[in-house]
């Protein structure tokens, strides 16, 4: 294997710097800086605007979404007032024992004025003599 210097140039870079080019460029680099300053804004303007464009669209996506598709109670009732066509037994059948459980503590009915209802609104099944 043949010895490596790199003191030994075999090949000509083909240009070289003018005179004394390293001895004033520092100096033009800094007039350079000078006359174009940046402020910190410059440098991070695209990541503000960024981060406020996704800020106005979750905040669009949040509002304007509706997360809850349940109907609440009050409109059922404005809907069963206004469709007082329906019968009661269509109602009625449309209720299985869990929405009945569930109502249980909202209905809160006297003993008493259940006996006294029941005569004026029951028709007897058996005739008594």
């Amino acid at each position: 294997m043949s010895d490596f210097k790199l003191t030994h140039r075999k090949i000509d870079p083909g240009w070289s710097p003018p005179d004394h080019y390293f001895d004033s460029l520092p100096d033009q680099i800094l007039k350079k800086i000078d006359e174009n300053p940046r402020s910190i804004w410059q440098g991070y303007r695209t990541i503000i605007y960024a981060s406020a464009a996704v800020l106005v669209i979750a905040f669009g996506i949040f509002r304007f979404t509706k997360s809850d598709d349940s109907i609440d109670s009050v409109s059922i009732e404005s809907y069963l007032i206004s469709q007082q066509a329906v019968p009661e037994d269509e109602i009625i059948a449309q209720f299985d024992e869990a929405d009945i459980d569930a109502l249980a503590p909202e209905l809160r009915w006297d003993t008493s004025e259940i006996e006294d209802a029941l005569p004026h609104h029951v028709t007897p099944l058996v005739e008594q003599p």
